[in-house]
């Protein structure tokens, strides 16, 4: 698991949300790593990252290290890693930066610089005799927000653009896009690349990006692209009883059923081919 820590792109709540999450996967026998990315240069006026995408090619290059660990056995000090099995969990910004990750890998990112260079380990193409590499398996969002922190639109939510929606809800040309910059990177062209089995968790009393402008229109897009990729699933937690507030971090209300969860997307395939 590679998880992300959110932090509005101002910071980066390495402890809160990065490797506390991680001690609590690690008790489920799950290896994890924690993304400390990059926020410079930084905006004057708010402070926060200037652009996404120095963040997102540390994303990526995170992506790259742990694949190139994988399949090594005993030569890796990591133990034994499954590229087929990544999954990639991300915390408020950490959320909009995994889903960034997850349309650059599906090769959907025109603007933003491309994938890091696998070394001896690199991705094939057809008929170079290369093992290709699997995708992103699994993708787990905490509170995400679905508009970059480093853009203005973020004030008011996903309605700022009426005309990315329709009868299906996202936009999957992005032909109607009237924000410009960061945004793009996570809409748009986002619907296709995501991975095949995606949780969305929210707390009650999160006012600082509501679920009915962000994880909710993620969930509801995705259900209707189900008929896509059959066999996948999509999981969707509200907080339970508990009434919490935006950068909670680790807390019951999302890992009972995350731990649920995950066991069912890493395994699932596995019992099907027995």
């Amino acid at each position: 698991m590679i998880i992300f820590p959110g932090g509005g792109y101002q910071k980066v709540m390495v402890t809160k949300e990065g490797t506390k999450v991680a001690e609590h996967f690690a008790t489920l026998g799950y290896s994890s790593f924690v993304v400390n990315y990059r926020l410079g240069p930084l905006a004057f006026m708010s402070m926060r990252a200037a652009h996404v995408g120095p963040i997102v090619s540390d994303a990526a290059a995170a992506l790259a290290f742990v694949r190139s660990q994988c399949g090594l056995g005993a030569e890796s000090r990591f133990g034994s890693l499954d590229a087929s099995k990544i999954t990639v969990c991300g915390f408020s910004a950490g959320g909009h930066l995994a889903l960034c990750l997850c349309a650059q890998d599906g090769g959907e990112l025109k603007d933003l610089p491309p994938k890091p260079d696998w070394s001896e380990r690199e991705a094939g193409k057809e008929g170079d005799g290369k093992p290709k590499l699997p995708p992103i398996h699994a993708a787990l969002l905490i509170y995400p927000t679905l508009r970059s922190p480093t853009c203005w639109c973020v004030a008011g939510g996903l309605w700022v653009v009426p005309s990315l929606f329709g009868e299906r809800g996202f936009s999957s040309s992005g032909e109607h896009l009237t924000c410009f910059g960061s945004c793009r990177s996570a809409m748009g062209t986002l619907l296709p690349t995501l991975p095949r089995y995606v949780m969305c968790a929210t707390v009650r009393g999160d006012m600082l990006l509501p679920r009915h402008k962000h994880s909710e229109l993620l969930v509801r897009a995705l259900e209707g692209r189900r008929g896509e990729k059959a066999g996948g699933d999509v999981r969707y937690v509200h907080g339970g009883p508990f009434y919490l507030w935006h950068g909670v971090g680790l807390h019951r209300s999302w890992t009972d059923e995350a731990d649920k969860w995950i066991l069912e997307a890493v395994y699932k395939e596995d019992e099907t081919k027995i």
